[in-house]
């Protein structure tokens, strides 16, 4: 295991090493994901990563940021969940 050091700044704010940014294939501008375990252990990950784990390594079309992905997904569950509340309150 690798241990990395960052300072937390008066408004909250962390910047993460080079080294680790790299390592994790962070993306600038990404918003990232933080899984607060009941032991307390903290795992950092990027929606990337949080899709990857719930559906498998995947590539995006080109030119097609993860946030873009993200947000198409946002919207196609969106208008899905319109569409079943619109099936079940037809009746």
């Amino acid at each position: 295991m690798v241990t990395y050091y960052a300072k937390l700044t008066s408004k909250g704010q962390l910047t993460l090493p080079a080294e680790l940014r790299r390592r994790m294939r962070f993306e600038i501008g990404e918003t990232l994901a933080f899984d607060l375990a009941e032991d307390g252990h903290l795992a950092v990950r990027s929606p990337r990563q949080v899709l990857e784990a719930n559906f498998g390594t995947w590539s995006l079309p080109e030119g097609m940021t993860v946030q873009d992905a993200v947000r198409i997904a946002r919207e196609e569950m969106q208008e899905e969940a319109v569409e079943r509340y619109l099936r079940a309150t037809e009746s």
